[in-house]
């Protein structure tokens, strides 16, 4: 049975109610017990008779089983009244509606007490069709102004029907006082979730305490806070490590979530409050939540940390690395092979470069080159390719080589496999949208990692291309289904081939490709006998917020970059999250028996492990034929190896090659091996 205190989202390890009671003028907590107010077995929800009966409607309106209370607030008033809002979000299809108040009839019934909706059913009936209604409402608040404040996610099953939205009702006249959309700059649709709310209300503002409010919500899966000032009328996102969650603490796709509640540090002695952030795995504290009409202070208590205060905002700087990994074992020096001050593009004809330039498609500052790969074939000589994704517009072409041709800025690039192949910006899904990482196999074949995002639009779904470097074309594509990725809120990066038929005696027929996605943190397998995918997700795909926090060239920033580089021994994978200092592996013969993963995406976590830590986090790795593992870190920066001679343990060591004062300057270069 459900008991009206316990919200079963949050699954809540220990609860205490506590009175106030005075000590020279300090509040002191005093123990009391528990008191049942409401408990179900199933939740009755009713409509006004007028209205067609829940009994009578469709599955996609109502269906018992998919209510699932999330949150509770209650309302206090004289002589022991009180209101109980419940609120049931439409996580899934079938519910009625998503805010709701047990009925003033039932409202000393303690079993089973039937439920209205709130404020009314029309506030309900519209499910994403009128966002000026109540899509979803998740969470609730009642204020001292005698206000219920609550967050709408917008969404049903997971699907953005309208934006988010924070509305306030006056419980007086249980009239709708204000609202606010939440700007689309500050969530992510279909992956936020606001699972926690706080108000705080001025008090040090007579007669405008109630003007001067400030909301802050959670949101657990996309690692943020909203802030919002209402005597503004704006909000504001924060993001930080500590609202990630704990790779190590993280059990299931429910715990992965971070930053899980909020709540305020009461007013003590004119001393500044604290916001103190929870989360379910890891990032938890003790925090406090005063309500003083009602009988006390109710206190959450879960993991121990330390608490955040806030009193500024942060900016979240997000750098693109490029590292070239070392993949020798003899210690050598390394040497620049190319370097531009700004990428210099080329073009077929001069009046391709003309229409760029006036279609606003070539800014030479705002290419980045992400990945680098040399090849060296008889007919076509040495080849090295480089990447530069869209993350913003004024790219004209995002896969290319480097030639001979040389201008004031560096050498000039050369869209690969041509310009056709680019110049569609989005706009034609056979064409390459935005180029990632590229991975090049003993097969002359070049493997390329299309996310179909320019800048925040997910403009095509992601795809695999496989390109045969003897002819330059096609060779094959693979368009990723939609439920291997999260559109925008996943990044498909890093793929590793693995070929089990390579030359000579081999036809390159069978292998797989495995990809990391770097931000919704997962690993898309794909298979190319069955011509199909699948996803894995396990806890060490997360980062570590103690690992968030990256400097190169004494230039600090924040990067909570997941599952990142991927190495194989060809019987385990080996990898690891950017943000972090450990290197897990999990055996190939279970990442390809796809039959593990139909239907639970998290299966096999015992089979994933850690198999040891460097000295600070790295981005790239690599592994050659002696199965001696390399990565760069950052740290400082310097190559490390490992001789691994089994998946139980491995330890770094330190080797001279990469020396930090090569990224002092602010050119781009590649560098290769002497």
């Amino acid at each position: 049975m459900w008991l009206i205190y316990c919200c079963l989202a949050q699954l809540l390890t220990g609860m205490t109610i506590a009175g106030v009671a005075e000590s020279d003028g300090r509040p002191v907590l005093q123990r009391k017990e528990f008191v049942t107010l409401h408990k179900w077995t199933e939740l009755k929800l009713t409509v006004p008779e007028s209205y067609q009966q829940p009994s009578t409607l469709d599955a996609i309106r109502f269906a018992q089983d998919k209510l699932l209370p999330v949150d509770v607030d209650v309302e206090y008033g004289d002589d022991g009244y009180h209101r109980t809002f419940l609120t049931i979000p439409r996580l899934s299809n079938g519910v009625l509606y998503s805010l709701t108040v047990v009925a003033d009839s039932d409202n000393s019934t303690v079993l089973n007490p039937l439920l209205v909706p709130y404020p009314s059913y029309d506030w309900h009936l519209s499910f994403g069709q009128n966002c000026s209604t109540i899509t979803s409402a998740i969470r609730t608040f009642i204020d001292d102004c005698w206000r219920l404040w609550v967050v709408d996610l917008g969404q049903i099953n997971g699907i953005q029907y309208c934006a988010p939205q924070i509305l306030a009702f006056d419980l007086v006249t249980d009239q709708l006082i204000h609202r606010y959309i939440i700007p689309a700059s500050q969530y992510t649709p279909g992956v936020s979730i606001f699972t926690a709310l706080a108000v705080d209300v001025d008090e040090s503002a007579p007669n405008l305490e109630c003007v001067n409010a400030m909301v802050y919500i959670a949101d657990p899966w996309g690692y943020g806070l909203i802030v919002y000032n209402m005597a503004q009328g704006q909000s504001w996102r924060i993001q930080n490590t500590h609202m990630q969650p704990d790779q190590l603490l993280t059990q299931d796709k429910t715990g992965s979530s971070g930053i899980f509640t909020v709540s305020i540090s009461p007013r003590q002695h004119n001393k500044e409050e604290a916001l103190m952030l929870g989360g379910r795995c890891g990032v938890s504290v003790s925090s406090a939540r005063y309500h003083s009409a009602g009988p006390g202070i109710f206190i959450t208590r879960s993991f121990p940390t330390n608490y955040v205060m806030w009193t500024g905002g942060f900016i979240l700087l997000l750098l693109a690395l490029t590292l070239q990994v070392i993949v020798c074992v003899k210690q050598r020096n390394s040497e620049t092979v190319y370097q531009w001050k700004q990428l210099v593009y080329g073009f077929p004809t001069e009046q391709d470069r003309q229409e760029a330039l006036a279609n606003g498609n070539l800014v030479p500052a705002n290419g980045i080159p992400i990945d680098v790969a040399p090849h060296q074939q008889s007919q076509k000589g040495s080849r090295v390719f480089i990447t530069i994704p869209r993350f913003q517009t004024g790219i004209p072409y995002t896969l290319a080589t480097v030639s001979d041709s040389n201008e004031a800025n560096g050498p000039v690039l050369i869209p690969y496999p041509n310009y056709t192949w680019h110049n569609a910006n989005g706009e034609d899904c056979n064409k390459i949208t935005s180029a990632f990482r590229v991975a090049i196999t003993e097969c002359n074949q070049m493997f390329v990692i299309d996310s179909g995002v320019i800048g925040t639009t997910q403009n095509c779904p992601p795809q695999l291309l496989i390109f045969d470097l003897n002819t330059d074309t096609l060779a094959h594509r693979y368009r990723f289904e939609g439920n291997m990725y999260v559109p925008v809120a996943s990044l498909l990066i890093t793929p590793l081939v693995v070929v089990h038929d390579p030359p000579p005696k081999g036809r390159c027929q069978r292998l797989h490709v495995y990809i990391a996605d770097v931000t919704h943190h997962g690993l898309v397998i794909y298979d190319s006998e069955s011509n199909s995918a699948w996803r894995a997700e396990n806890k060490f795909m997360y980062p570590d917020p103690d690992y968030g926090t990256h400097t190169i060239a004494r230039e600090s920033f924040i990067l909570m970059d997941g599952m990142f580089a991927l190495a194989t021994d060809h019987r385990q994978l080996y990898f690891h999250p950017l943000a972090s200092n450990s290197e897990y592996a999990v055996p190939l013969s279970v990442l390809n028996n796809r039959t593990n993963w139909d239907g639970n995406m998290e299966a096999m976590q015992n089979e994933f492990r850690m198999v040891g830590k460097r000295s600070s986090e790295c981005a790239a790795e690599a592994m050659d034929s002696q199965r001696n593992l390399y990565c760069v870190t950052f740290n400082p920066i310097n190559a490390e190896f490992t001789q691994q001679r089994s998946a139980e343990k491995v330890s770094w060591v330190e080797m001279r090659g990469v020396e930090e004062n090569t990224l002092l300057d602010s050119s781009i270069c590649i560098c290769a091996v002497k």
